[in-house]
């Protein structure tokens, strides 16, 4: 009889490793597939900026534009939620982001909309659409091979911030640069992901809250009447923590990384 139950707990064992390396396998496999997808995505619907050789010319204008363009129309095709790009080139940031109406969908469904456990960078969905909130919240998932929004916990100090001030948001409306402000770690039921709609008083009340905690400097100016963007991935600094990095949206003289007309014609 002993031998008996030995040899169950064996098997018993024998089957739970089994079963625990295959989830294991199946999760790394997905998880490679869902990198590989982000990166088709990049190359299909992406396109570097080239910038133009320089003229001589002191009196030609000069654009702030996004370092990439996207190709929108055609990833509208792909899904319909989607209404942004994410673009840093340091540190690696390059992927859509989409809205829809709950904030459970794309923490497990890639941007075409299949099943993955890397998910997608999405909106909350208590934000109206274009980005015309006083703050729009962007999460995405912290990820062990340092894609998708892992990265924000580089922004842990004044010299990293130092070095990396900006990323862009491309969307089919226009381009913005995202000029960081603050960063820090917190709970994740914090305040800090209060929605504020209009720019103005409530802006200016949000904006002296969050730069009390930024674990580093800036000299960007905090304008209540501007727009603002909030990143989010979950860190591990301690249980159930958020790493956040706020961001100031700075419109771009382009969209899409296109002159408007008139200069093209001049």
């Amino acid at each position: 009889m002993q031998k008996f139950f030995s040899r169950l707990a064996i098997l018993l064992l024998l089957g739970f490793f089994i079963y625990s390396a295959a989830t294991i396998i199946s999760s790394m496999v997905l998880l490679n597939n869902s990198a590989k997808e982000n990166a088709e995505a990049v190359e299909k619907y992406t396109v570097p900026v080239t910038v133009p050789a320089e003229t001589g010319d002191e009196t030609a204008p000069e654009y702030d534009r996004a370092p990439i363009t996207v190709d929108f129309d055609a990833l509208k095709w792909v899904n319909g939620d989607i209404v942004g790009w994410l673009y840093c080139a340091d540190p690696d940031l390059n992927y859509p982001v989409l809205h829809t109406n709950n904030n459970s969908y794309y923490l497990k469904h890639s941007y075409t909309g299949k099943y993955s456990p890397g998910g997608a960078i999405f909106v909350d969905s208590r934000n109206r659409d274009e980005f015309v909130d006083g703050n729009t919240i962007i999460y995405g998932h912290h990820m062990p091979d340092n894609t998708m929004l892992t990265c924000l916990e580089f922004w842990d100090g004044q010299e990293y911030y130092d070095s990396h001030k900006e990323m862009y948001l491309l969307t089919p409306q226009g381009d913005y640069r995202i000029e960081i402000i603050a960063g820090y770690v917190v709970p994740a039921n914090s305040n800090t992901y209060t929605v504020v709609y209009k720019p103005g008083r409530d802006v200016e009340s949000y904006l002296e809250k969050i730069m009390e905690r930024s674990v580093f400097e800036t000299e960007v100016e905090a304008d209540p009447n501007a727009r603002y963007v909030l990143l989010s991935t979950c860190s591990h600094k301690y249980d159930n923590a958020r790493a956040v990095i706020h961001g100031k949206l700075v419109p771009l003289d382009t969209v899409g990384g296109v002159l408007p007309e008139e200069e093209q014609a001049a």
